[in-house]
């Protein structure tokens, strides 16, 4: 979804494909709130338990990765708080089935906090043509902080 809408963002909207990209966010909760989803989240966590019994899993969430204003807006991508709040719904669907299922999760929502696209200190990369591949995750601040916060998790 990201990559695509992102190519034409705007103060405005990038028209049929942004609007696309909030459906597609939509559909993305139900699918996250699925039993075939939670069923996956499960049995990736029991494949690792099998292969190694004595291991610590730990499962990360994602960040949100708009920054939103003050009034909830982010000005590049008028779609940005959808896709917010859907990611929102995954990491809450995630945390129940790893913590259910005998894991560790990592809740990175706070650590990336002020720090989405459209920040003043960014921790995700936004879309760019040329770079695309990196686009809607994080950058070396954003990796620094993912990793202090399983650092806390293995720790605590």
């Amino acid at each position: 979804m990201g990559h695509l809408c992102g190519a034409g963002g705007g103060a405005g909207g990038c028209g049929r494909c942004c609007r696309l990209g909030v459906v597609e966010a939509a559909t993305g909760a139900a699918i996250a709130n699925s039993d075939a989803f939670k069923a996956s989240v499960a049995n990736v966590v029991t494949a690792i338990r099998t292969k190694a019994p004595a291991a610590r899993i730990v499962v990360t969430g994602y960040p949100l990765l708009f920054w939103e204003n003050t009034s909830g807006v982010n000005p590049k991508y008028t779609w940005a708080d959808e896709v917010n709040d859907q990611t929102v719904v995954l990491n809450d669907v995630i945390e129940t089935v790893v913590l259910a299922n005998g894991a560790r999760f990592v809740d990175v929502e706070d650590d990336f906090a002020g720090h989405g696209i459209g920040s003043p200190a960014p921790w995700i990369n936004d879309f760019r043509w040329l770079s695309s591949r990196n686009a809607f995750h994080p950058n070396s601040a954003g990796y620094v902080a993912y990793a202090g916060a399983i650092r806390g998790i293995l720790a605590g």
